[in-house]
């Protein structure tokens, strides 16, 4: 699993004003896997949990 930073830009003046930080995950034999992919594994083995 990587980061990945994609830029918040400010449409009026095209100036980078922050970023949104994205998880990606390059499986070596599935490719790559989505991010809703990634959260739906993580709940349904445990590791995230919404109400704990």
């Amino acid at each position: 699993m990587a980061p990945w930073f994609q830029p918040i830009v400010r449409l009026d003046t095209e100036a980078v004003i922050g970023f949104e930080a994205l998880l990606r995950w390059s499986h070596p034999i599935h490719g790559s896997i989505s991010p809703p992919e990634i959260m739906t594994a993580a709940r349904e083995t445990g590791m995230l949990c919404f109400n704990c």
